[in-house]
């Protein structure tokens, strides 16, 4: 048998293309194994990112509800009145949909549901849930906001006594009704207006001007520095006024001095 002289030439490289073969196989393998495997790592980083992103909002807006419940002490009618109420300045919305909010029982429902029902998405569901102390239901999470503790009640109340480490617990932030009751035993009270219909005084001192639309009634000593009254105004004792007095009707029991002149009964 005859053997070509190209045969040898050719066997070198057939038998190292032969033993590097299985070499380049696995190599490929190897890279492709490690590419799945570093993108489910992505994937699982984005949607542990993504989930504690939903979380956190899910938390602000649950503060929301908090902080305008010891406001008001109701839940919100609708979700959005906490941020027109300035207490959440979000948008309500997360990677995975936005957050909506129901009242249910004595509590507040705030849920996010998921655009597909798929098993990713359950799944998801599962982690948001986790993450925020709530429930999924399929696609859907519900997180549960239950009435402030006795504790938190209390910070929001006035408080009869006054303490230095909250001092704002003696401050009023909203107009106070007293729906026609009254409000005794006053030592001094110190206003920038006071608006009403009938004044009774055992003493009055005004240092600015004074402007009456009813009745006043004075039984003891009056200064007033310039007075305009449109409707009836009695002094019991002496009236000194400093500027000038437009009335339509003045009683002075006793002495009544102006700039001008002097009245004595």
């Amino acid at each position: 048998m005859k053997i070509s002289s190209h045969a040898f030439v050719l066997l070198p490289a057939l038998i190292a293309a032969v033993i590097s073969s299985p070499v380049v196989a696995n190599t490929n393998a190897t890279r492709t194994s490690i590419s799945i495997v570093q993108s489910e790592v992505n994937s699982k980083e984005r949607f542990s990112k993504l989930t504690t992103q939903t979380s956190r909002e899910l938390t602000k807006v649950r503060s929301g509800l908090v902080a305008y419940y010891l406001s008001n002490m109701n839940w919100p009618s609708a979700l959005n009145n906490i941020k027109t109420d300035n207490r959440y300045n979000g948008s309500f919305k997360t990677p995975y949909g936005s957050i909506t909010g129901r009242p249910s029982g004595l509590g507040y429902q705030l849920i996010i549901t998921l655009p597909t029902n798929d098993k990713q998405s359950r799944r998801i569901a599962q982690l948001i849930a986790a993450k925020s102390s709530g429930e999924n239901n399929n696609n859907s999470v519900t997180v549960f906001v239950g009435v402030p503790t006795a504790a938190s009640l209390v910070s929001g109340l006035l408080s009869r006594k006054y303490d230095p480490r909250n001092p704002d617990a003696n401050k009023m932030s909203a107009n106070l009704d007293m729906n026609n009751n009254n409000i005794n035993n006053i030592n001094v009270v110190n206003t920038n207006a006071l608006n009403a219909q009938t004044v009774t005084s055992n003493s009055l001192n005004v240092t600015g001007n004074t402007n009456l639309g009813g009745m006043l009634n004075v039984s003891g000593l009056a200064t007033i520095n310039s007075l305009t009254a449109r409707g009836n105004a009695t002094f019991g004792n002496n009236v000194t006024i400093n500027g000038a007095t437009t009335t339509e009707s003045l009683l002075v029991k006793k002495n009544s001095c102006s700039t001008r002149a002097c009245f004595i009964t």
